[in-house]
Order: structure tokens, then C-alpha cells, then sequence
């Protein structure tokens, strides 16, 4: 996005710009008008990658029901109005209006509020989210985030949104000689995916599943089964239409779809697809563009994350059927290999140390993220309230970048060709 040195000044007599301090970029904002703050957060986050806005007068309507059990939030419009503007801002920048969506399947816990702002669901509170960027698993990721905590949790109890500079998690990584080698391979070889629905008539599997937040084949995949009529009681031939209408549209999307029969006619489906493991910073961007940027979920969708989870049994799924996987890829047969528990360890952490955390305190606090410059995640919490929303930026194509470890050089390779996972 072009906009001139004078814009920008004359909107700083608008805006009453703080820091809270050298390890977190935050500003308050005086402005109430939705498309000024706009202006001024895209400038942030191209400059710094990430903003926190402190207390912004976007929350001024927002109201939260504690007492109830979903937590319900409205007055949002104020809100919405920013997430639209910056839409447009970005929209233009990368030319794509397209919205970003989690198509292949159900996506568990995002709940539309209000236009382009989505409710935050997925892991229970008790589980740490690890260090990611959102959607690095598919062809096509939001070009930033938006999220405002108008549910605001007792810090003290954790519940934090966390940041991490992408630059300074493959710079820790480096120092090594087993992430030196973790880099290249991982350049080299991209990045396997592996995520296993069970069957719901599968009891025991069943309960570990929603006990993680995962769902079944058969609820993920409901839409196929619409027009088969009674389809939990029917015979065993609906159940393979069923099944076979779901193949062939997760292959439709790039990815390979393998049912694993469990007897008694169940059966657990497991797609599996590769990607690269860095892409180049998106077209169109001011600074950056071109840049090899480490975009993946190798560490955040590996099964060995749904160990803190302390669910009864999962200890007993091997890493390769658990609801999530990830392997290094090997330029081989295709099977990949495994991160070994020294590299793992290594990426946890390096996130770890540069971990920055968001201090969320009043319903206007906003933080805008940009999703090819930093990763985020989320602290676990406990005993306390916590409602957050999260606004998705255009959707952009995820380009897959050659990585050279020594003077950092980023090659275009072929686009990714898998969409959407739910």
C-alpha cells in the first residue's frame, strides 16, 4: 500500500501515540473513526509487524454476558467497521478481496458475531497454544489478524494472547547445529500434514476426540450426508457413498484421503498432504516482499502437543494416529520422518524465549498481527473468564520459497495447491 510521508503526519495530530515499553509495541489511539485507525494500524504492522492498541475507543459499545454459559457479545459494530476498513486497505494492497475461510469441513468454534468478526474457540483453557501462523497448513492464509478480547481474562491467571517475531524464531533456531539441519530439511523437503477423524461409533476413540475439541468424520463431514436419508442407521452401502463422497472431495483439494477400517464398520478417515515449509512474504507488500518467511505448523500440529492435554487414553495413541500430525519431509518414499524430541524441544524453546505477550485489560484493547511476519498462540488459563474474537485479513496465496541457510535467499518455487481444512 503507497500512501505519503504527509498522510501520515497529518494523522499523528489525531492520534495520541504511548509504548508501554521496549518488548511490546503497543499505541493508544484518541481517533473514533474507524477508517483513521485503519490508516494508522496498517502503517504499524508494516513497520513492526504486530500492534497492540490500548484501550481504543472500538470497545466503547461492546458488551459481554458473563453470567452466561456462551458468553454472549454484542455491540460489536464499531469493531466490524475497523475489521472492514482495514479489509479494504489490505484487499487493495494485495489485490484479493477474497475472504479467508476454513472450507474443507466444519472448523470447530468459529462462530460468525457480527460481519467478519469471529467467535474464538478451539483448545481448552488448561492447554498451552503453541507458537503458529494461522492457516500456514493450506494454500491460502489470511494476510493479518485482528483480535480483541472484550471478555477480558484475570491475567493473573493466564489467558494471554502470545506473539512471536518469525525472524527471531528462525534466527534461535540457527544457533544450532540440529536447527541448522531442521532448517535445511525442512526447506528442502517441506512439510508432511497428517489429521485422523474417527468414527463416531467409535466410542472410546470418540471420547478422546471431543475431549481435545476434534470432531468425528461423521460430524466434520455432516454436509455429505443430507441427502442420505437416516444415515446413522442406514446400510452399509449408504455408508460407503457417504465415504465416498467425502474422498473425493478432500482429494478434490490436494490432499490424499486413506479410510482405515476398524472393525464392526467403522473405519477412521486420514488425509494427508505436504507443503512447504517457507513461503515468500506476500506480493505487494511495502517491506519484506520476496522475503523467505518460515510458514508452517511443524511444531504446532505435531502430535506430541496433545500431551498436555491430560486426556485418559491419548497417552495410548501413537503420535502418527493421534487427531494431528506433522513430519519432516524426506524427499524419499514420501513417508517423511519424525521430529525427533531434541528438535521439539528446540522449537518449544526458542518460542519460548522470544514470546511476547499481550495484556489484555479493557474491551477496546485490539492487537493486529501480521500472519507472514509473526506467529501467535495463547497462554492457558484457569478460574477465570475469558471471551475473544478474531477478525481474518484477505486471503492470500501462499508461495513456496527455496530457503538458503547462509545469506538467506529466497527462490520462487511452485505455488501450493491444497485449500482449505476445516
Amino acid at each position: 500500500m503507497s500512501h505519503t510521508v504527509n498522510m501520515w503526519t497529518a494523522l499523528v495530530s489525531l492520534l495520541c501515540i504511548c509504548s508501554d515499553g521496549e518488548s511490546l509495541h503497543s499505541i493508544t489511539l484518541n481517533s473514533v473513526d474507524p477508517a483513521t485507525i485503519a490508516l494508522r494500524v496498517m502503517y504499524e504492522i508494516q513497520q513492526h509487524g504486530y500492534v497492540f492498541i490500548n484501550n481504543s475507543h472500538l470497545g466503547d459499545t461492546i458488551s459481554v454476558d458473563r453470567t452466561s454459559t456462551t458468553g454472549d457479545i454484542s455491540g460489536l459494530d464499531a469493531l466490524s467497521q475497523f475489521t472492514s476498513a482495514m479489509f479494504a486497505l489490505s484487499s487493495a494492497e494485495h489485490n484479493t478481496s477474497e475472504h479467508f475461510s476454513y472450507s474443507l469441513g466444519v472448523a470447530s468454534g468459529r462462530t460468525e458475531l457480527s460481519p467478519g468478526i469471529f467467535l474464538v474457540g478451539g483448545a481448552p483453557k488448561h492447554v498451552l497454544v503453541t507458537a503458529h501462523t494461522e492457516a500456514s497448513y493450506l494454500s491460502k492464509a489470511p494476510a493479518y489478524l485482528i483480535f480483541a478480547c472484550p471478555g477480558t481474562p484475570d491475567l493473573s491467571k493466564g489467558g494471554q494472547t502470545t506473539v512471536y517475531p518469525i525472524a527471531d524464531v528462525v534466527e534461535g533456531v540457527s544457533r544450532s547445529a540440529v536447527g541448522r539441519r531442521l532448517l535445511r530439511e525442512v526447506a528442502e523437503f517441506g512439510v508432511i500434514y497428517i489429521r485422523n477423524d474417527v468414527d463416531e461409533q467409535d466410542t472410546a476413540s470418540a471420547r478422546i476426540w471431543n475431549a481435545t475439541n476434534y470432531p468425528t468424520w461423521q460430524s466434520r463431514f455432516a454436509q455429505f450426508a443430507e441427502n442420505i436419508e437416516s444415515v446413522h442407521t442406514n446400510s452399509i452401502s449408504q455408508i460407503d457413498r457417504w465415504r465416498e463422497q467425502i474422498s473425493i472431495h478432500v482429494r478434490a483439494n490436494g490432499q490424499e484421503a486413506t479410510w482405515i477400517p476398524k472393525g464392526d464398520g467403522m473405519w477412521t478417515l486420514r488425509t494427508t498432504w505436504r507443503l512447504a515449509g517457507f513461503s515468500l512474504y506476500p506480493t505487494g507488500s511495502t517491506t519484506g516482499d520476496g522475503e523467505a518467511v518460515w510458514f508452517n505448523q511443524i511444531h504446532g500440529l505435531n502430535g506430541r502437543w496433545f500431551d498436555q492435554h491430560g486426556v485418559d487414553g491419548m497417552d495410548t495413541v501413537s503420535l502418527t494416529d493421534r487427531p494431528l500430525h506433522s513430519l519432516v519431509g524426506d524427499g524419499g518414499d514420501g513417508l517423511g520422518r519424525e521430529l525427533s524430541d531434541v528438535e521439539y524441544a528446540l522449537l518449544s524453546s526458542v518460542h519460548r524465549e522470544v514470546r511476547l505477550k499481550i495484556p489484555w485489560r479493557h474491551s477496546g484493547d485490539v492487537a493486529v498481527i501480521d500472519n507472514f511476519a509473526y506467529l501467535h498462540g495463547r497462554m492457558p488459563y484457569h478460574d477465570t473468564f475469558r471471551k475473544c474474537v478474531i477478525h481474518y485479513g484477505p486471503a492470500v496465496q501462499v508461495r513456496a520459497a527455496d530457503y538458503n541457510n547462509d545469506d538467506d535467499v529466497a527462490v520462487c518455487a511452485a505455488d501450493v495447491q491444497t485449500d482449505s481444512l476445516g
